[in-house]
């Protein structure tokens, strides 16, 4: 539900799911930080995100750099785009393809895509 916009709803039915089994897993904090972050909810968006800002996941990198950003961590945040551009030279030719890759809602994946931008010049 978040990814198609819904995000009150959906971060209400992650609550939901959560207290009934409380094992997190790679795209529950995917879809916790980036709801949260689309909410103003820079902490949780920060500890869902820092769960997966690994080499392995992406979107954990960037959302993480987002949230780094956002809360004025400019270090965190370089180093998050630094390894993303490493293993996943791709997001350098085009972040914004990359991003939409995996937000299919276009209003959505353009926000993130323009605090992705806002990321890379406070980093530079």
């Amino acid at each position: 539900m978040i990814l198609t916009g819904q995000v009150d709803a959906g971060l209400a039915l992650l609550a939901s799911s959560t207290a009934k089994s409380p094992n997190g897993w790679i795209g529950y904090h995917l879809l916790m930080a980036l709801g949260c972050y689309l909410k103003g909810d820079l902490k949780t968006a920060g500890a869902e995100a820092g769960q997966i800002a690994t080499p392995f996941f992406p979107p954990g990198l960037m959302m993480d750099a987002l949230v780094a950003n956002k809360a004025g961590d400019r270090s965190r945040a370089r180093q998050d785009i630094a390894m993303l551009y490493q293993f996943y030279p791709g997001w350098r030719q085009s972040y914004r393809a990359s991003i939409a890759r995996f937000l299919p809602e276009p209003a959505m994946a353009e926000r993130i895509a323009a605090d992705f931008k806002a990321a890379l010049d406070a980093t530079q």
